[in-house]
C-alpha cells in the first residue's frame, strides 16, 4: 500500500451516503472543511478513509495523533470512515491553505499518520468489525459500513 495521504472527498457524496448512515461526518465547517485520512483499510473490495477531527480524546474507535512532544493534536475517527473510490477523492493541496500555522497543523498530523500506518491500519479493521457486527457494544458508535458499501456500488 501506498504511504498514507490526506484527502478531500466530494461533498455531494458524502451527502448521498448520510442518507444512508446519518453518522457520515459532514463536509463544511465553520474554519476548515473535513478532510479524511487514507487509504486505512480495504474490505470488501472498497477503500476506507477515516476522518481527521480536532477532537482529542481517547476512545476505543479512534487513534490520537500526537506531535513530536507527544502532545494529543487530534485524531483519526475510525468509526465515521467511509468507503470512496478515486472518482470522489482529490488529495489534500496544503498549498492551497492561508493559514500556515494551520499547513503546519497539517504537516504534523500528516508526518504522525505515515509513522504510524501499521497501526492505523489495525485500528481500522478492528473498527470495521465493530462496525458489521450489531452484538459489539461498539457498533452503535460506527457508521454501518456494509449499508454505505451498498451505497456506495450505486453512486453514479
Amino acid at each position: 500500500m501506498a504511504d498514507l495521504d490526506f484527502y478531500e472527498i466530494d461533498p455531494k457524496y458524502l451527502k448521498y451516503l448520510k442518507k444512508f448512515d446519518s453518522s457520515v461526518p459532514d463536509y463544511s465547517y465553520d474554519k476548515h472543511d473535513k478532510f479524511f485520512c487514507g487509504v486505512v483499510t480495504k474490505m470488501n473490495g472498497f477503500q476506507y478513509f477515516a476522518p481527521i477531527s480536532s477532537f482529542s480524546r481517547q476512545q476505543a474507535t479512534n487513534l490520537l495523533i500526537k506531535n513530536s512532544d507527544g502532545r494529543n493534536i487530534s485524531s483519526i475517527r475510525f468509526c465515521f470512515m467511509v468507503p470512496a473510490d478515486d472518482s470522489v477523492l482529490k488529495v489534500k493541496d496544503f498549498s492551497l491553505e492561508k493559514d500556515q500555522k494551520y499547513v503546519g497543523l497539517l504537516s504534523t498530523e500528516l508526518t504522525f499518520c505515515r509513522q504510524n500506518e501499521r497501526r492505523i491500519q489495525e485500528t481500522a479493521k478492528r473498527v470495521y468489525h465493530y462496525g458489521i457486527d450489531s452484538k459489539h457494544p461498539q457498533y452503535r458508535n460506527c457508521c454501518k459500513f456494509t449499508n454505505l458499501e451498498q451505497a456506495a456500488t450505486q453512486y453514479k
